[in-house]
């Protein structure tokens, strides 16, 4: 049986869907392209930066998972608690809008920033992090 183009697709979404249900994660895109292990992502990156992401994101977690954190909205602790797990800006901003919550990837970017900040993890300046110069 051949099938047309349209077919093809619709049968192809499908099967994929139903392996996505089933936890499968493909290392191969619909368009043919790989995606890129974590362990290829480090490859050309030195000890020392390796090590220092990892502090990171240990910071971050310690940081949200602490009794005495407060946050503002649980919109922001959910934005921080997916930025430790290593989610993307517009992974985190798609997620929500399935939520029917909407922000923008600035948003959700000074965001993480404000909190970095309280938490004396980095340092930005007033115009990173969205302010007006005083």
């Amino acid at each position: 049986m051949k099938l047309n183009k349209n077919e093809f697709n619709k049968l192809r979404n499908e099967w994929y869907e139903i392996l996505r249900e089933n936890g499968f994660n493909d290392i191969e895109t619909i368009n043919g392209d790989l995606r890129r292990s974590s362990s290829e992502i480090y490859r050309y990156v030195d000890e020392f930066s390796k090590v220092m992401k990892e502090d990171y994101f240990r910071m971050l977690s310690q940081a949200i998972n602490d009794d005495a954190t407060v946050f503002k909205s649980s919109i922001d602790k959910y934005i921080m608690r997916r930025h430790s797990e290593g989610a993307e800006i517009k992974t985190i901003m798609a997620e929500l809008f399935n939520y029917g919550i909407s922000r923008y990837k600035e948003a959700i970017r000074f965001t993480i920033r404000k909190y970095e900040m309280r938490w004396g993890i980095k340092y930005y300046t007033r115009t990173q992090r969205g302010l007006k110069k005083a």
